[in-house]
Protein backbone atom coordinates (compact mmCIF):
# COMPACT_ATOMS: atom_id res chain seq x y z
CA UNK A 1 0.00 0.00 0.00
CA UNK A 2 2.81 2.44 0.84
CA UNK A 3 4.58 1.85 -2.47
CA UNK A 4 1.41 2.59 -4.46
CA UNK A 5 0.68 5.79 -2.49
CA UNK A 6 4.26 7.05 -2.85
CA UNK A 7 4.28 6.27 -6.57
CA UNK A 8 0.96 8.11 -7.00
CA UNK A 9 2.23 11.28 -5.30
CA UNK A 10 5.53 11.24 -7.19
CA UNK A 11 3.65 10.88 -10.47
CA UNK A 12 1.24 13.68 -9.55
CA UNK A 13 4.09 16.01 -8.55
CA UNK A 14 5.99 15.34 -11.79
CA UNK A 15 2.79 15.95 -13.79
CA UNK A 16 2.16 19.32 -12.07
CA UNK A 17 5.78 20.44 -12.50
CA UNK A 18 5.99 19.47 -16.17
CA UNK A 19 2.64 21.03 -17.08
CA UNK A 20 2.58 24.14 -14.91
CA UNK A 21 6.19 25.29 -14.61
CA UNK A 22 6.54 26.62 -18.17
CA UNK A 23 3.34 28.64 -17.74
CA UNK A 24 4.52 30.09 -14.42
CA UNK A 25 7.86 31.11 -15.93
CA UNK A 26 6.13 32.82 -18.85
CA UNK A 27 3.58 34.44 -16.52
CA UNK A 28 5.90 37.40 -15.90
CA UNK A 29 5.19 38.51 -19.47
CA UNK A 30 1.40 38.12 -19.28
CA UNK A 31 -1.06 40.60 -17.72
CA UNK A 32 -3.47 37.83 -16.72
CA UNK A 33 -1.38 34.70 -16.08
CA UNK A 34 -2.69 31.19 -15.56
CA UNK A 35 -2.47 30.47 -11.84
CA UNK A 36 -3.02 27.36 -9.71
CA UNK A 37 -3.09 26.30 -6.07
CA UNK A 38 -3.07 22.82 -4.52
CA UNK A 39 -4.10 22.38 -0.88
CA UNK A 40 -3.98 19.04 0.92
CA UNK A 41 -5.85 19.33 4.20
CA UNK A 42 -5.54 15.69 5.24
CA UNK A 43 -3.57 12.73 3.96
CA UNK A 44 -3.59 9.98 6.53
CA UNK A 45 -2.65 6.31 6.51
CA UNK A 46 -2.69 3.71 9.27
CA UNK A 47 -0.96 0.39 8.72
CA UNK A 48 -2.42 -1.25 11.83
CA UNK A 49 -5.29 -3.73 11.63
CA UNK A 50 -7.68 -1.19 10.10
CA UNK A 51 -5.38 -0.42 7.11
CA UNK A 52 -6.98 3.05 6.85
CA UNK A 53 -6.23 5.64 4.16
CA UNK A 54 -8.12 8.94 4.11
CA UNK A 55 -7.68 12.22 2.26
CA UNK A 56 -9.13 15.71 1.89
CA UNK A 57 -7.69 17.91 -0.84
CA UNK A 58 -8.65 20.75 -3.15
CA UNK A 59 -7.06 22.60 -6.03
CA UNK A 60 -7.90 25.43 -8.36
CA UNK A 61 -6.64 26.45 -11.78
CA UNK A 62 -7.50 29.62 -13.63
CA UNK A 63 -6.96 33.32 -14.14
CA UNK A 64 -8.03 36.32 -12.04
CA UNK A 65 -11.69 36.22 -13.06
CA UNK A 66 -12.49 32.57 -13.88
CA UNK A 67 -11.27 29.48 -12.00
CA UNK A 68 -11.95 25.75 -12.01
CA UNK A 69 -11.98 24.17 -8.53
CA UNK A 70 -11.47 20.45 -7.92
CA UNK A 71 -12.29 19.10 -4.45
CA UNK A 72 -12.04 15.52 -3.21
CA UNK A 73 -12.26 13.63 0.04
CA UNK A 74 -12.66 10.00 0.91
CA UNK A 75 -11.68 7.02 2.99
CA UNK A 76 -10.54 3.47 2.30
CA UNK A 77 -10.52 0.70 4.93
CA UNK A 78 -9.08 -2.76 4.23
CA UNK A 79 -8.79 -1.88 0.53
CA UNK A 80 -12.51 -1.13 0.26
CA UNK A 81 -13.71 2.41 -0.47
CA UNK A 82 -15.98 3.56 2.35
CA UNK A 83 -16.89 6.88 0.79
CA UNK A 84 -15.58 9.26 -1.84
CA UNK A 85 -16.69 12.73 -2.85
CA UNK A 86 -15.31 14.51 -5.91
CA UNK A 87 -16.50 17.96 -6.99
CA UNK A 88 -15.65 20.07 -10.05
CA UNK A 89 -16.75 23.68 -9.47
CA UNK A 90 -16.61 26.89 -11.49
CA UNK A 91 -15.80 30.19 -9.78
CA UNK A 92 -16.17 33.69 -11.23
CA UNK A 93 -15.08 36.88 -9.47
CA UNK A 94 -17.93 39.40 -9.07
CA UNK A 95 -15.78 42.07 -7.41
CA UNK A 96 -12.27 42.27 -5.91
CA UNK A 97 -11.81 39.50 -3.30
CA UNK A 98 -15.33 38.06 -3.90
CA UNK A 99 -16.04 34.97 -6.00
Amino acid sequence: MKITINRFFKTALVFVLINCLPQIVSAAMDDDPLLYNIMIGEMETDDSNSNLFSWDAQAWLGKNINKLWLKTEGERVHGETEGVEVQALYSRAISPFWD
